[in-house]
Formats: C-alpha cells, structure tokens, sequence
C-alpha cells in the first residue's frame, strides 16, 4: 500500500500554502508535517484524506487517483482523519458519543460492542475494523482536557469492530 501526492498545490482565499508538494508513504510509513500556523499543515492532511481537493496536483492509494470515483471506493474504507476539532457531544454520555461516532463513519455498533471498546482499550476486540491510512491533525499546543478525551474516545471509536465482526 502506498500514499502518492504529486505536485500538489493549496490555496486558502487568494492565499498559496504550498506548491509542487510531493511525497510518496509507504505501508507502516509515517510522515510529520511541521510548520507554524497558517502554513498548510491541516489543509494538507484534509487533501491527502481526500476531505479537501487539492487546487493542483493529485494524490493516489496504490497508483488510483483518490479524488477519481474508482479511487474514492478504494480509499475511502481504508482511511481515518482524525482531526483536532472536538467531536465529542458533552451532552452524551462516552458510549453515546462512540456509538454516534461509529454510525457517522457507517460503522454501526451496539451498545455491547462499544462498550466493551470503551472497557478493553484500542484494538481489543476480535475483528476490530482499524483502518490502514490514518490521517491526525494534533490539537494545538496548549490544548486542554476535553482534546485529549476527544482523542482518546476517537481512537477507541476506530477500534470498535462492526456489527457481526469476530
């Protein structure tokens, strides 16, 4: 499995980010993108998940482009963006929010199997649908609690397996 950008240019308003990005991710590769705020560096992940389409350029999975229809059905199952915007409804109760959670991403998931993904841990369950590509926007420095229990309940809700999983 492999994650291709090819000269990939951003646009924020009139404003360029970048331009003639290229990088190529191999399978269990990773990739840090750094830079100050306003550089890019979310605009480029929501690109390379396939969120955002890129103002130049292409992304590709295994040689399909992911922006085409073909390379949509491919990608978009074996993708996870987790971004650093809170997800979590503090009106909701956790196993309500990670149920919620799993049926946005068409991952349906009782009561039972979230919650023994809440008591287990990430990648307990037997079947668990982990998704091959991870895309994460880290909060910003100096977030506070609720981003790392947002975080927390997120990474839980990709490791919760589907209904009839195991």
């Amino acid at each position: 499995m492999m994650l291709e950008a090819r000269n990939l240019a951003c646009m924020k308003g009139e404003r360029l980010l970048f331009r003639n990005l290229n990088l190529h991710i191999q399978a269990g590769g990773l990739l840090r993108v750094l830079g100050p705020n306003g550089a890019g560096k979310t605009s480029l992940l929501r690109i390379l998940c396939s969120l955002a389409v890129p103002e130049a350029g292409q992304v590709l999975w295994n040689g399909q482009d992911i922006h085409a229809r073909a390379g949509r059905e491919i990608f978009a199952p074996a993708v996870l963006y987790l971004g650093h915007a809170p997800m979590i409804n503090g009106l909701l109760t956790p196993l309500e929010n990670l149920q919620l959670l799993c049926a946005a991403d068409a991952q349906p998931a009782d009561a039972d199997i979230c919650a023994a993904a809440l008591r287990d841990g990430a990648g307990s369950g037997a079947g668990a649908a982990v998704p091959r590509a991870l895309c994460w926007s880290a909060p910003p420095r100096g977030a506070g609690t609720a981003a790392r229990q947002s975080r927390r309940l997120r990474a839980k809700r990709a490791s919760a397996p589907a209904v009839g999983a195991g």
